[in-house]
């Protein structure tokens, strides 16, 4: 009988501890929510971006965010094309959140469910309208901008604020796009797939466990580039393979019967976003040394048809030879995009591998050098 008495009275007082708790992002009094809710949210800017900001990881193309009585779910689409960032806040558990995920989301990262920690104020007995619903405005004392928020659905969503209730308006701020608002522009009840709730399919881990993995990730990382660099050391003022290739365009390239050329070739293939940045560069290279002793050939991974698909919006004005893994291999290719220059008398005198900004500052020096008798 004592072991059922101790067994009732610590369920109560794990209920009277826990309650406080929970109270703070789900509110009691609230209708309970009977459909799942959609939210979509607009994202203004408070100063024009340039296209190529618009494309940018950290660009907010708009956010959806959607909810039932227990776990919320935010998607952020950004500028860079497939790239996302989620938000899923379980109201009994915690908050999980990925970083940039490309399509899918592989890994989320857990926290503790705590409040914000931007001040901000209730402005008692104001009340304003957004989508036919009566929020609550709050303010900031360093902005003129209002933050709208309700208690309609039962259930806290505040991000960095510290204010009650769900955000139908809020501001934001970005270091390298600036401030910007995100307004709801369009609520919805119906019923969602359970699975777009579920976390079953994600690996869970702790910020420590992140970090952790980060830094294995980064040791990696440095030890692939510090390979890459002793390579690139050891091939200079080495022999060139040979090689005998056909264009797309069918014009044959022989090795052999090119030692009086300086030779530059590029390593790449078409789904490499650092390739396809550099090829602006690289055409101007060309164009730089068109009436010069100089040949300029693409090896690209690819087969012909993807190639010229590629080609239809992205000009690149070297030789290209298609399907060209086999050339990649004799020249120990292990990075792309990879640049190569070789002299006249068949050696490697250049040979970088991954993006730089300055590829073409670079490769115009070494060739007008090797031009110069």
């Amino acid at each position: 009988m004592k072991k059922k008495y101790l067994q009732f009275f610590a369920l109560i007082a794990f209920c009277f501890f826990i309650s406080p708790i929970n109270s703070q992002w789900k509110y009691p009094n609230a209708d309970k929510i009977v459909e799942d809710v959609v939210i979509t949210y607009k994202v203004e800017y408070d100063e024009p971006l340039t296209e190529e900001q618009k494309k940018s990881i950290r660009f907010q193309k708009g956010i959806i965010v959607y909810f039932n009585n227990d776990m919320l779910v935010e998607k952020t689409f950004t500028g860079k094309t497939g790239y996302t960032k989620m938000l899923i806040i379980d109201y009994n558990k915690g908050v999980y959140y990925s970083g940039n995920s490309y399509k899918t989301y592989k890994n989320l990262i857990v926290k503790d469910l705590i409040t914000g920690n931007k001040d901000t104020k209730l402005e008692s007995g104001i009340k304003e309208n957004l989508l036919d619903i009566s929020c609550d405005v709050y303010t900031k004392s360093t902005s003129t901008k209002k933050i709208l928020t309700t208690k309609k659905f039962g259930i806290r969503y505040s991000k960095n604020y510290k204010c009650e209730g769900l955000l139908l308006k809020y501001m934001g701020r970005d270091i390298s796009l600036g401030s910007y608002t995100v307004t709801a522009t369009r609520i919805e009840s119906l019923k969602l797939p359970k699975k777009l709730f579920s976390l079953n399919t994600y690996v869970i881990k702790t910020s420590e466990e992140q970090k952790r993995y980060n830094a294995e990730k980064k040791k990696e990382y440095d030890e692939r580039k510090a390979q890459r660099k002793q390579l690139e050391s050891e091939k200079i003022d080495t022999k060139a393979p040979n090689f005998y290739v056909r264009s797309i365009k069918n014009k044959k390239f022989k090795s052999k019967d090119l030692k009086d050329k300086i030779i530059v070739l590029n390593f790449w293939y078409t789904g490499c976003p650092p390739c396809k940045k550099e090829i602006p560069q690289l055409n101007k290279l060309k164009d730089e040394f068109k009436d010069k002793d100089v040949e300029f050939i693409a090896f690209a991974l690819d087969q012909e048809y993807k190639i010229a698909e590629f080609l239809k919006s992205n000009p690149f004005n070297y030789d290209i030879v298609e399907d060209a893994s086999w050339e990649a291999d004799e020249f120990e290719i292990k990075a792309y995009p990879t640049n190569i220059i070789i002299d006249k008398d068949g050696k490697i005198s250049y040979f970088k591998s991954s993006y730089r900004s300055d590829i073409y500052e670079s490769m115009s020096y070494k060739i007008h050098k090797l031009l110069t008798p």
